[in-house]
Protein backbone atom coordinates (compact mmCIF):
# COMPACT_ATOMS: atom_id res chain seq x y z
CA UNK A 1 0.00 0.00 0.00
CA UNK A 2 2.81 2.40 0.87
CA UNK A 3 4.62 1.50 -2.32
CA UNK A 4 1.49 2.22 -4.35
CA UNK A 5 1.12 5.61 -2.73
CA UNK A 6 4.77 6.30 -3.15
CA UNK A 7 4.80 5.39 -6.86
CA UNK A 8 1.72 7.58 -7.54
CA UNK A 9 3.25 10.72 -6.10
CA UNK A 10 5.40 11.67 -9.07
CA UNK A 11 2.70 11.74 -11.80
CA UNK A 12 0.32 13.60 -9.50
CA UNK A 13 3.03 16.06 -8.60
CA UNK A 14 3.84 16.60 -12.28
CA UNK A 15 0.22 17.37 -13.11
CA UNK A 16 -0.06 19.75 -10.18
CA UNK A 17 3.11 21.55 -11.22
CA UNK A 18 1.92 21.81 -14.83
CA UNK A 19 -1.50 23.15 -13.86
CA UNK A 20 0.03 25.51 -11.40
CA UNK A 21 2.48 26.72 -14.02
CA UNK A 22 -0.26 27.30 -16.55
CA UNK A 23 -2.35 29.17 -14.01
CA UNK A 24 0.68 31.29 -13.19
CA UNK A 25 1.29 32.04 -16.84
CA UNK A 26 -2.35 33.09 -17.36
CA UNK A 27 -1.97 35.53 -14.51
CA UNK A 28 1.56 36.49 -15.45
CA UNK A 29 3.06 39.56 -17.06
CA UNK A 30 1.30 40.05 -20.51
CA UNK A 31 4.43 39.52 -22.66
CA UNK A 32 5.15 36.25 -20.89
CA UNK A 33 1.51 35.16 -21.18
CA UNK A 34 1.51 36.13 -24.86
CA UNK A 35 4.63 34.04 -25.50
CA UNK A 36 3.17 31.05 -23.66
CA UNK A 37 -0.02 31.28 -25.72
CA UNK A 38 2.04 31.38 -28.93
CA UNK A 39 4.02 28.34 -27.77
CA UNK A 40 0.75 26.42 -27.22
CA UNK A 41 -0.68 27.59 -30.53
CA UNK A 42 2.41 26.46 -32.46
CA UNK A 43 1.88 22.98 -31.02
CA UNK A 44 -1.77 22.78 -31.99
CA UNK A 45 -3.10 23.32 -28.46
CA UNK A 46 -5.69 25.77 -29.76
CA UNK A 47 -8.22 25.40 -26.97
CA UNK A 48 -5.69 26.17 -24.24
CA UNK A 49 -4.04 28.89 -26.32
CA UNK A 50 -7.39 30.57 -26.85
CA UNK A 51 -7.87 30.70 -23.09
CA UNK A 52 -4.47 32.40 -22.73
CA UNK A 53 -5.28 34.97 -25.41
CA UNK A 54 -8.75 35.66 -24.05
CA UNK A 55 -8.94 39.05 -22.37
CA UNK A 56 -5.27 39.76 -23.14
CA UNK A 57 -4.93 43.36 -24.35
CA UNK A 58 -1.46 42.95 -25.76
CA UNK A 59 -0.24 43.28 -29.36
CA UNK A 60 -2.43 41.09 -31.69
CA UNK A 61 -3.70 38.79 -28.94
CA UNK A 62 -7.34 39.35 -29.97
CA UNK A 63 -6.54 38.35 -33.56
CA UNK A 64 -4.61 35.30 -32.34
CA UNK A 65 -7.55 34.27 -30.17
CA UNK A 66 -9.87 34.37 -33.21
CA UNK A 67 -7.37 32.29 -35.16
CA UNK A 68 -7.42 29.67 -32.39
CA UNK A 69 -11.22 29.62 -32.44
CA UNK A 70 -11.09 29.31 -36.22
CA UNK A 71 -8.77 26.29 -35.99
CA UNK A 72 -10.94 24.72 -33.31
CA UNK A 73 -13.95 25.07 -35.61
CA UNK A 74 -11.89 23.43 -38.39
CA UNK A 75 -11.27 20.50 -36.06
CA UNK A 76 -14.98 20.13 -35.34
CA UNK A 77 -15.70 19.95 -39.08
CA UNK A 78 -12.98 17.38 -39.64
CA UNK A 79 -14.36 15.33 -36.74
CA UNK A 80 -17.82 15.35 -38.34
CA UNK A 81 -19.44 17.60 -35.73
CA UNK A 82 -21.11 19.80 -38.36
CA UNK A 83 -23.62 21.56 -36.07
CA UNK A 84 -20.87 22.39 -33.58
CA UNK A 85 -18.56 23.58 -36.33
CA UNK A 86 -21.30 25.72 -37.90
CA UNK A 87 -22.05 27.43 -34.57
CA UNK A 88 -18.34 28.06 -33.97
CA UNK A 89 -17.79 29.57 -37.41
CA UNK A 90 -20.89 31.78 -37.20
CA UNK A 91 -19.69 33.15 -33.87
CA UNK A 92 -16.53 34.33 -35.65
CA UNK A 93 -18.60 36.49 -38.02
CA UNK A 94 -16.59 38.11 -40.82
CA UNK A 95 -13.27 36.64 -39.73
CA UNK A 96 -11.55 35.09 -42.77
CA UNK A 97 -13.93 32.62 -44.49
CA UNK A 98 -15.86 31.83 -41.30
CA UNK A 99 -19.33 32.60 -42.65
CA UNK A 100 -18.75 30.66 -45.87
CA UNK A 101 -17.44 27.75 -43.84
CA UNK A 102 -20.51 27.98 -41.62
CA UNK A 103 -22.70 27.55 -44.71
CA UNK A 104 -20.48 24.67 -45.80
CA UNK A 105 -20.94 23.01 -42.39
CA UNK A 106 -24.70 23.33 -42.74
CA UNK A 107 -24.48 21.84 -46.22
CA UNK A 108 -22.42 18.93 -44.86
CA UNK A 109 -25.04 18.41 -42.16
CA UNK A 110 -27.76 18.16 -44.80
CA UNK A 111 -25.98 16.03 -47.37
CA UNK A 112 -23.43 14.16 -45.28
CA UNK A 113 -19.69 13.98 -45.85
CA UNK A 114 -18.77 14.25 -49.52
CA UNK A 115 -15.44 14.47 -51.27
CA UNK A 116 -16.69 17.67 -52.93
CA UNK A 117 -17.30 19.29 -49.52
CA UNK A 118 -13.87 18.34 -48.19
CA UNK A 119 -12.30 19.87 -51.29
CA UNK A 120 -14.29 23.08 -50.80
CA UNK A 121 -13.29 23.25 -47.17
CA UNK A 122 -9.62 22.92 -48.09
CA UNK A 123 -9.98 25.67 -50.71
CA UNK A 124 -11.47 28.00 -48.11
CA UNK A 125 -8.73 27.18 -45.65
CA UNK A 126 -6.10 28.46 -48.05
CA UNK A 127 -7.21 32.10 -47.67
CA UNK A 128 -8.38 32.50 -51.30
CA UNK A 129 -8.20 35.79 -53.17
CA UNK A 130 -11.27 38.03 -53.11
CA UNK A 131 -12.60 36.86 -56.48
CA UNK A 132 -12.10 33.19 -55.63
CA UNK A 133 -13.75 33.73 -52.25
CA UNK A 134 -16.73 35.35 -53.96
CA UNK A 135 -17.07 32.39 -56.34
CA UNK A 136 -16.68 29.90 -53.50
CA UNK A 137 -19.31 31.74 -51.47
CA UNK A 138 -21.72 31.69 -54.42
CA UNK A 139 -21.06 28.02 -55.08
CA UNK A 140 -21.59 27.02 -51.45
CA UNK A 141 -24.80 29.05 -51.18
CA UNK A 142 -26.12 27.54 -54.41
CA UNK A 143 -25.28 24.06 -53.11
CA UNK A 144 -26.99 24.85 -49.81
CA UNK A 145 -30.14 26.02 -51.60
CA UNK A 146 -30.02 22.83 -53.67
CA UNK A 147 -29.75 20.68 -50.55
CA UNK A 148 -32.64 22.62 -48.96
CA UNK A 149 -34.79 21.87 -52.01
CA UNK A 150 -34.96 25.54 -53.06
CA UNK A 151 -34.33 24.70 -56.71
CA UNK A 152 -35.75 28.03 -57.92
CA UNK A 153 -32.80 29.66 -56.08
CA UNK A 154 -30.15 27.02 -56.67
CA UNK A 155 -30.56 26.60 -60.44
CA UNK A 156 -30.06 30.26 -61.48
CA UNK A 157 -27.24 30.56 -58.93
CA UNK A 158 -25.35 27.65 -60.50
CA UNK A 159 -26.08 28.97 -63.99
CA UNK A 160 -24.67 32.38 -62.99
CA UNK A 161 -21.42 30.68 -61.95
CA UNK A 162 -20.86 29.49 -65.50
CA UNK A 163 -18.03 26.98 -65.78
CA UNK A 164 -16.80 27.47 -62.21
CA UNK A 165 -15.99 24.04 -60.78
CA UNK A 166 -18.90 21.69 -61.62
CA UNK A 167 -21.58 24.40 -61.61
CA UNK A 168 -22.90 23.37 -65.02
CA UNK A 169 -23.24 19.76 -63.83
CA UNK A 170 -24.96 20.87 -60.61
CA UNK A 171 -27.35 23.04 -62.64
CA UNK A 172 -28.28 19.97 -64.66
CA UNK A 173 -28.85 18.03 -61.45
CA UNK A 174 -31.19 20.82 -60.30
CA UNK A 175 -33.14 20.54 -63.54
CA UNK A 176 -33.42 16.78 -63.07
CA UNK A 177 -34.70 17.31 -59.54
CA UNK A 178 -37.15 19.95 -60.74
CA UNK A 179 -38.54 17.49 -63.29
CA UNK A 180 -38.83 14.80 -60.63
CA UNK A 181 -40.58 17.17 -58.23
CA UNK A 182 -42.91 18.40 -60.99
CA UNK A 183 -44.07 14.84 -61.58
CA UNK A 184 -44.59 14.35 -57.86
CA UNK A 185 -46.69 17.53 -57.69
CA UNK A 186 -48.68 16.33 -60.68
CA UNK A 187 -49.39 13.01 -58.97
CA UNK A 188 -50.75 14.96 -56.01
CA UNK A 189 -52.90 16.98 -58.46
CA UNK A 190 -51.08 20.19 -57.58
CA UNK A 191 -51.09 21.22 -61.22
CA UNK A 192 -50.04 24.84 -60.68
CA UNK A 193 -47.02 23.79 -58.64
CA UNK A 194 -46.19 21.13 -61.21
CA UNK A 195 -46.26 23.62 -64.09
CA UNK A 196 -43.91 25.98 -62.24
CA UNK A 197 -41.43 23.15 -61.72
CA UNK A 198 -41.79 21.91 -65.31
CA UNK A 199 -40.91 25.44 -66.46
CA UNK A 200 -37.86 25.40 -64.18
CA UNK A 201 -36.75 22.01 -65.52
CA UNK A 202 -37.16 23.27 -69.10
CA UNK A 203 -37.09 19.81 -70.68
CA UNK A 204 -39.01 20.65 -73.84
CA UNK A 205 -40.51 17.61 -75.54
CA UNK A 206 -39.54 15.32 -72.67
CA UNK A 207 -42.27 16.79 -70.46
CA UNK A 208 -44.49 18.50 -73.05
CA UNK A 209 -47.34 15.98 -72.68
CA UNK A 210 -47.28 16.18 -68.88
CA UNK A 211 -47.32 19.97 -68.98
CA UNK A 212 -50.24 19.90 -71.41
CA UNK A 213 -52.07 17.49 -69.09
CA UNK A 214 -51.60 19.85 -66.13
CA UNK A 215 -52.92 22.79 -68.15
CA UNK A 216 -55.88 20.71 -69.31
CA UNK A 217 -56.78 19.73 -65.77
CA UNK A 218 -56.60 23.37 -64.64
CA UNK A 219 -58.80 24.46 -67.54
CA UNK A 220 -61.26 21.56 -67.09
CA UNK A 221 -61.70 20.88 -63.38
CA UNK A 222 -63.60 17.79 -62.31
CA UNK A 223 -67.18 17.98 -61.14
CA UNK A 224 -69.39 16.27 -58.56
CA UNK A 225 -67.61 13.50 -56.60
CA UNK A 226 -68.44 9.90 -57.45
CA UNK A 227 -66.71 8.32 -54.45
CA UNK A 228 -69.14 9.28 -51.71
CA UNK A 229 -71.01 7.57 -48.92
CA UNK A 230 -74.40 7.23 -50.65
CA UNK A 231 -72.72 5.39 -53.56
CA UNK A 232 -71.12 2.71 -51.35
CA UNK A 233 -72.14 -0.81 -52.43
CA UNK A 234 -69.99 -3.10 -50.32
CA UNK A 235 -66.86 -3.12 -48.18
CA UNK A 236 -64.18 -5.73 -48.70
CA UNK A 237 -61.16 -6.69 -46.63
CA UNK A 238 -58.85 -4.27 -48.46
CA UNK A 239 -61.16 -1.61 -49.88
CA UNK A 240 -64.65 -0.36 -50.71
CA UNK A 241 -66.83 -0.71 -53.80
CA UNK A 242 -68.96 2.19 -55.04
CA UNK A 243 -71.44 2.40 -57.91
CA UNK A 244 -72.46 5.39 -60.01
CA UNK A 245 -73.30 6.08 -63.66
CA UNK A 246 -73.23 2.43 -64.77
CA UNK A 247 -69.73 1.97 -63.33
CA UNK A 248 -68.30 0.22 -60.28
CA UNK A 249 -65.41 1.98 -58.50
CA UNK A 250 -63.19 -0.05 -56.20
CA UNK A 251 -61.07 2.12 -53.88
CA UNK A 252 -58.33 0.41 -51.85
CA UNK A 253 -57.93 1.65 -48.29
CA UNK A 254 -54.29 2.52 -48.88
CA UNK A 255 -53.93 4.62 -52.00
CA UNK A 256 -51.03 7.09 -52.14
CA UNK A 257 -49.78 9.56 -54.73
CA UNK A 258 -48.29 6.69 -56.76
CA UNK A 259 -51.73 5.08 -57.01
CA UNK A 260 -52.51 3.20 -60.18
CA UNK A 261 -55.75 3.07 -62.19
CA UNK A 262 -57.29 0.14 -64.08
CA UNK A 263 -60.37 0.54 -66.27
CA UNK A 264 -62.19 -2.65 -67.27
CA UNK A 265 -64.84 -2.78 -70.03
CA UNK A 266 -67.14 -5.76 -69.50
CA UNK A 267 -68.39 -6.25 -73.05
CA UNK A 268 -71.82 -7.35 -74.22
CA UNK A 269 -74.43 -5.20 -75.94
CA UNK A 270 -75.85 -2.92 -73.30
CA UNK A 271 -76.82 -5.56 -70.75
CA UNK A 272 -75.70 -5.24 -67.11
CA UNK A 273 -72.07 -6.01 -66.46
CA UNK A 274 -70.87 -9.50 -67.33
CA UNK A 275 -68.67 -11.46 -64.90
CA UNK A 276 -70.04 -9.71 -61.82
CA UNK A 277 -69.50 -12.82 -59.68
CA UNK A 278 -65.91 -13.13 -60.94
CA UNK A 279 -65.30 -9.47 -60.10
CA UNK A 280 -66.59 -9.97 -56.55
CA UNK A 281 -64.43 -13.07 -56.06
CA UNK A 282 -61.42 -11.11 -57.22
CA UNK A 283 -62.13 -8.23 -54.84
CA UNK A 284 -62.63 -10.60 -51.92
CA UNK A 285 -59.34 -12.38 -52.52
CA UNK A 286 -56.88 -9.71 -53.69
CA UNK A 287 -55.15 -6.86 -51.94
CA UNK A 288 -55.22 -4.61 -54.99
CA UNK A 289 -53.41 -1.33 -54.54
CA UNK A 290 -55.02 0.23 -57.61
CA UNK A 291 -58.16 2.25 -58.19
CA UNK A 292 -60.34 -0.10 -60.29
CA UNK A 293 -63.19 0.99 -62.57
CA UNK A 294 -65.53 -1.70 -63.92
CA UNK A 295 -67.73 -0.39 -66.70
CA UNK A 296 -71.12 -2.12 -66.56
CA UNK A 297 -72.28 -1.98 -70.19
CA UNK A 298 -69.24 -0.86 -72.13
CA UNK A 299 -69.81 -3.21 -75.03
CA UNK A 300 -72.68 -1.11 -76.34
CA UNK A 301 -72.59 -0.15 -80.03
CA UNK A 302 -71.81 3.49 -79.11
CA UNK A 303 -68.26 2.64 -78.11
CA UNK A 304 -66.94 6.12 -78.87
CA UNK A 305 -69.42 7.71 -76.49
CA UNK A 306 -68.68 5.10 -73.83
CA UNK A 307 -64.94 5.77 -74.10
CA UNK A 308 -65.37 9.53 -73.88
CA UNK A 309 -67.56 9.16 -70.81
CA UNK A 310 -65.06 6.79 -69.22
CA UNK A 311 -62.31 9.40 -69.56
CA UNK A 312 -64.40 11.80 -67.48
CA UNK A 313 -65.38 9.11 -64.96
CA UNK A 314 -61.81 7.96 -64.50
CA UNK A 315 -60.54 11.51 -64.04
CA UNK A 316 -63.29 12.27 -61.53
CA UNK A 317 -62.65 9.08 -59.55
CA UNK A 318 -58.90 9.77 -59.51
CA UNK A 319 -59.56 13.32 -58.30
CA UNK A 320 -61.90 11.99 -55.59
CA UNK A 321 -59.03 9.79 -54.39
CA UNK A 322 -56.42 12.56 -54.66
CA UNK A 323 -54.31 10.79 -57.28
CA UNK A 324 -53.38 11.37 -60.89
CA UNK A 325 -53.88 8.87 -63.70
CA UNK A 326 -50.20 8.60 -64.47
CA UNK A 327 -50.13 4.80 -64.35
CA UNK A 328 -53.17 3.63 -66.34
CA UNK A 329 -54.11 0.13 -67.54
CA UNK A 330 -57.08 -0.60 -69.81
CA UNK A 331 -58.74 -4.00 -70.19
CA UNK A 332 -61.82 -5.37 -71.91
CA UNK A 333 -63.57 -8.69 -72.56
CA UNK A 334 -65.25 -9.79 -75.77
CA UNK A 335 -66.92 -6.74 -77.28
CA UNK A 336 -65.43 -4.73 -74.38
CA UNK A 337 -61.99 -5.49 -75.79
CA UNK A 338 -62.80 -3.15 -78.66
CA UNK A 339 -63.81 -0.54 -76.11
CA UNK A 340 -60.44 -0.97 -74.39
CA UNK A 341 -58.62 -0.56 -77.72
CA UNK A 342 -60.65 2.48 -78.66
CA UNK A 343 -60.27 3.95 -75.17
CA UNK A 344 -56.47 3.66 -75.46
CA UNK A 345 -56.63 6.07 -78.38
CA UNK A 346 -59.21 8.34 -76.76
CA UNK A 347 -57.26 8.67 -73.49
CA UNK A 348 -54.00 9.40 -75.29
CA UNK A 349 -55.50 12.00 -77.59
CA UNK A 350 -58.24 13.64 -75.51
CA UNK A 351 -56.93 13.32 -71.96
CA UNK A 352 -53.20 13.10 -72.79
CA UNK A 353 -52.84 10.02 -70.55
CA UNK A 354 -51.08 7.10 -72.24
CA UNK A 355 -52.06 3.66 -70.85
CA UNK A 356 -49.09 1.56 -69.84
CA UNK A 357 -50.83 -1.70 -70.81
CA UNK A 358 -53.95 -2.59 -72.80
CA UNK A 359 -55.44 -6.08 -72.41
CA UNK A 360 -58.21 -7.64 -74.49
CA UNK A 361 -59.80 -11.00 -73.65
CA UNK A 362 -61.21 -13.21 -76.43
CA UNK A 363 -61.97 -10.23 -78.63
CA UNK A 364 -61.45 -11.84 -82.08
CA UNK A 365 -59.92 -8.70 -83.46
CA UNK A 366 -61.22 -9.00 -87.04
CA UNK A 367 -64.82 -8.32 -86.06
CA UNK A 368 -64.88 -4.54 -85.57
CA UNK A 369 -61.74 -3.04 -87.17
CA UNK A 370 -63.28 0.45 -87.18
CA UNK A 371 -62.85 0.47 -83.38
CA UNK A 372 -59.07 0.29 -83.48
CA UNK A 373 -57.05 3.39 -82.53
CA UNK A 374 -56.57 5.78 -85.45
CA UNK A 375 -53.22 6.32 -87.13
CA UNK A 376 -52.63 9.50 -85.13
CA UNK A 377 -53.60 7.78 -81.90
CA UNK A 378 -51.35 4.79 -82.68
CA UNK A 379 -48.45 7.21 -83.15
CA UNK A 380 -49.05 8.64 -79.66
CA UNK A 381 -49.32 5.17 -78.14
CA UNK A 382 -46.17 4.03 -79.94
CA UNK A 383 -44.14 7.04 -78.80
CA UNK A 384 -44.98 6.18 -75.19
CA UNK A 385 -44.42 2.43 -75.69
CA UNK A 386 -47.93 1.36 -74.61
CA UNK A 387 -47.93 -2.47 -74.47
CA UNK A 388 -50.82 -4.53 -75.88
CA UNK A 389 -51.74 -8.07 -74.77
CA UNK A 390 -54.33 -10.07 -76.73
CA UNK A 391 -55.66 -13.03 -74.71
CA UNK A 392 -57.06 -15.43 -77.32
CA UNK A 393 -58.29 -19.02 -77.66
CA UNK A 394 -55.90 -21.71 -78.87
CA UNK A 395 -55.56 -21.50 -82.63
CA UNK A 396 -57.58 -18.29 -82.83
CA UNK A 397 -55.03 -15.74 -83.94
CA UNK A 398 -57.39 -13.98 -86.30
CA UNK A 399 -57.09 -10.34 -87.16
CA UNK A 400 -53.35 -9.95 -86.97
CA UNK A 401 -53.87 -6.59 -88.65
CA UNK A 402 -54.47 -4.80 -85.32
CA UNK A 403 -51.27 -6.19 -83.86
CA UNK A 404 -49.27 -5.36 -86.98
CA UNK A 405 -50.53 -1.78 -87.05
CA UNK A 406 -49.81 -1.22 -83.38
CA UNK A 407 -46.39 -2.84 -83.64
CA UNK A 408 -45.52 -0.73 -86.68
CA UNK A 409 -46.33 2.36 -84.59
CA UNK A 410 -43.83 1.24 -81.92
CA UNK A 411 -46.10 -0.55 -79.43
CA UNK A 412 -44.94 -3.88 -77.95
CA UNK A 413 -47.60 -6.44 -78.92
CA UNK A 414 -47.99 -9.90 -77.35
CA UNK A 415 -50.51 -12.67 -77.98
CA UNK A 416 -51.39 -14.60 -74.83
CA UNK A 417 -52.64 -18.03 -75.77
CA UNK A 418 -55.10 -19.28 -73.15
CA UNK A 419 -55.32 -22.93 -72.12
CA UNK A 420 -59.12 -22.93 -72.30
CA UNK A 421 -61.22 -22.04 -75.33
CA UNK A 422 -64.59 -21.29 -73.74
CA UNK A 423 -65.50 -17.66 -74.35
CA UNK A 424 -66.46 -16.77 -70.78
CA UNK A 425 -63.77 -18.88 -69.12
CA UNK A 426 -60.99 -16.75 -70.58
CA UNK A 427 -62.23 -13.69 -68.67
CA UNK A 428 -63.27 -15.63 -65.57
CA UNK A 429 -59.76 -17.08 -65.35
CA UNK A 430 -58.31 -13.59 -65.76
CA UNK A 431 -60.13 -12.65 -62.55
CA UNK A 432 -59.39 -15.86 -60.64
CA UNK A 433 -55.71 -15.99 -61.66
CA UNK A 434 -55.20 -12.32 -60.69
CA UNK A 435 -54.29 -11.11 -64.16
CA UNK A 436 -55.45 -7.64 -63.14
CA UNK A 437 -52.96 -7.61 -60.27
CA UNK A 438 -50.25 -8.83 -62.65
CA UNK A 439 -50.74 -5.77 -64.85
CA UNK A 440 -49.34 -3.58 -62.06
CA UNK A 441 -46.58 -5.93 -60.92
CA UNK A 442 -43.74 -6.25 -63.38
CA UNK A 443 -41.96 -8.83 -61.21
CA UNK A 444 -44.69 -11.42 -61.67
CA UNK A 445 -45.45 -13.35 -64.84
CA UNK A 446 -48.60 -15.06 -66.00
CA UNK A 447 -49.18 -18.63 -64.86
CA UNK A 448 -47.28 -20.79 -67.35
CA UNK A 449 -49.81 -23.60 -67.05
CA UNK A 450 -52.68 -21.38 -68.19
CA UNK A 451 -51.06 -18.95 -70.60
CA UNK A 452 -48.42 -18.95 -73.29
CA UNK A 453 -46.94 -15.59 -74.33
CA UNK A 454 -46.07 -15.05 -77.99
CA UNK A 455 -44.63 -11.66 -78.94
CA UNK A 456 -45.73 -10.37 -82.33
CA UNK A 457 -43.87 -12.12 -85.12
CA UNK A 458 -43.76 -15.35 -83.11
CA UNK A 459 -47.49 -16.07 -83.24
CA UNK A 460 -47.17 -17.39 -86.79
CA UNK A 461 -44.67 -20.00 -85.58
CA UNK A 462 -47.21 -21.32 -83.07
CA UNK A 463 -49.56 -24.14 -83.86
CA UNK A 464 -51.92 -26.17 -81.73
Amino acid sequence: MKKALKSGWLPALGVAVLLGGLLFLRLAWPPLRYSAAGWLMDRGRYELAEQFYEGLAYRDAAEKRRECAYRLADGLFEAGDYPGAEAAFRELGEYKSALVKADLCRLAGLSGPEERLTELFAALDGEPAEKELRLLRGYVRASLAQADGALETALPAFQALGDYRDSAEQAEICRDKALEQARTFMKRRDFEGALALFALADRGEESAREEAYCRLRLESPTGEPLIRKENLVESFAYGDLYYSRATYFYVPRELDEDGQVLVYFSGGFGEPMLYVESMYEYLYGNDSGALLLFRENSGMPEIDEACLEMVDLAEQAAADCGICMGDLVLAGSSNGGYAALAAAGVFSERDLVIPRKVLSFDTELDWRPNCWPSEEQRALLGQAGAAFYFFEQPGDLTSEDAGELLSAAGCPVTWVICEHDEHNVITENAFSLSVFSWTFDETRGLDAGEYRLLPIGKQREWSE
